[in-house]
């Protein structure tokens, strides 16, 4: 047995093209980018921060009438 054979063995070495390899990588960050650690953000993680944004307006919506009022 020669050695190419051992590595096929352990099931390391991939005869999988350059461009199939790229594809299923790119395939895996789109469907979960958080893991990945790019740039790109997933659509819950955006509507989180949406969210929060929206609520932490009209916080400070309400504190600013509460200032603004005559007493």
């Amino acid at each position: 047995m020669d050695n190419w054979d051992r590595l096929n063995k352990l099931g390391k070495v991939s005869n999988k093209n350059p461009l199939e390899k790229k594809v299923n990588q790119l395939t895996r960050v789109i469907s979960d980018p958080d893991v990945y650690n790019v740039n790109v953000a997933s659509r819950e993680r955006i509507e989180k921060l949406e969210k929060r944004v929206s609520e932490l307006e009209g916080k400070l919506t309400a504190l600013i009438k509460q200032i603004d009022t005559p007493k």
